[in-house]
């Protein structure tokens, strides 16, 4: 199979099952700075022929197959190749079926996969990114509360849990990580997740739960998630974490509130004083980032 065509039939399955008929691409060759994304669909893709058949036109894939060959010639130069089911910000965001997880080992992915309908796609050595199919459409609201949630409990990267995260398609090279290829390691197999059995309460971190043990919170299917592993980096404590991941958030023009909610939960902290570590933590991203 050539990679026209892994392409092609990654975009055209991973339409079918989040229900999506439309796709936002990006190409970037620093994605750290987000005014230098380039987005290629021009508003292409989101008025596709109206029809019932299994079609690249139902999905507008007639753009995508070229916006795609384009993507080619910019990821040879260079550049880094993403893109999501159409949306333009998490309030506007359609409904889809689907929960996104970035930044999670192989091994974990593998786990998951084995009891849950997902797409596993490899985007460097031992990091996989994760679409995992629900069984019911989600809001981009909905769908950041539900991935804050399994994020901390897989040991995915909690500051990728936009409602409208972008991901990285198979074929392409993915150059943050020297060059390498992106590749499709599993496809759906299994029943949807049911997003009813996803319990923040039962949330643990590496702080509260110094031997994890296996979660009593399933990902669909019978088998609990694999246990808690935290994403820090060596050198870095939990508040520096904290700080980056409020930073982006705020860039990505997530409400304080939900700012909040988020650190509140993850905090080590107790009650009012984890607001209130929360609440010093957004104020001092924001005097970082908008300096009085």
């Amino acid at each position: 199979m050539s990679i026209e065509e892994i392409q092609m039939r990654f975009m055209i399955e991973l339409a079918e099952e989040v229900g999506c008929q439309a796709f936002n691409l990006f190409s970037s060759r620093d994605p750290s700075d987000k005014s230098a994304w380039r987005v290629f669909d021009g508003g292409r893709l989101t008025d596709p022929p109206q029809t019932m058949a299994r079609t690249r036109e139902r999905y507008g894939m007639k753009y995508v197959e070229d916006l795609l060959a384009d993507l080619r010639k910019e990821n040879k130069l260079g550049g880094n190749v993403y893109f999501r089911p159409a949306a333009s910000s998490a309030d506007s965001i359609a409904s889809y079926r689907y929960l996104f997880l970035d930044d999670v080992p192989r091994k974990t992915a593998f786990e998951i996969a084995d009891f849950n309908r997902c797409f596993v796609i490899e985007t460097s050595p031992n990091n996989c990114q994760i679409w995992l199919i629900t069984n019911q459409r989600i809001d981009g609201r909905e769908r950041q509360r539900l991935q804050a949630i399994l994020a901390q409990k897989v040991g995915a990267d909690r500051a990728a849990t936009s409602g409208i995260q972008p991901g990285r398609i198979p074929g392409f090279k993915n150059h943050k990580r020297g060059g390498c290829w992106v590749n499709v390691l599993k496809r759906p197999k299994g029943k949807p997740l049911d997003v009813e059995t996803i319990k923040p309460a039962a949330v643990t971190t590496p702080a509260n739960n110094p031997r994890p043990k296996k979660s009593a919170v399933p990902v669909g299917g019978s088998k609990p998630l694999p246990p808690v592993t935290s994403n820090r980096r060596p050198g870095k404590t939990q508040s520096e974490v904290d700080f980056q991941w409020t930073i982006l958030k705020v860039k990505e023009g997530v409400e304080d509130e939900e700012i909040v909610r988020l650190l509140a939960i993850s905090a080590t902290r107790k009650g009012r004083s984890a607001e209130k570590y929360a609440r010093r933590t957004l104020a001092a991203a924001k005097e970082r980032l908008f300096p009085s």
